[in-house]
């Protein structure tokens, strides 16, 4: 099974564990829908990756679940 193109939604991806799952994801080119409660963070942890991981879309939620 191939995870390329497959949507990922992952909760607290502004740091640690939820960080490492996206930088994961991102490699194998999944789409990445990354929620947590730090704008400034989730911001840059999705430009940095825009840079790197140029086939994978990613789109941040800031919210408090």
């Amino acid at each position: 099974m191939t995870l390329y193109n497959r949507n990922v939604l992952i909760t607290g991806a502004s740091r640690g564990l939820g960080m490492s799952l996206a930088k994961e994801y991102a490699k194998v080119g999944c789409n990445l829908f990354l929620v947590g409660r730090n704008t400034e963070k989730l911001n840059d942890l999705k430009n940095s990756m825009a840079k790197v991981y140029q086939n994978t879309e990613i789109e941040t939620i800031v919210c408090d679940l």
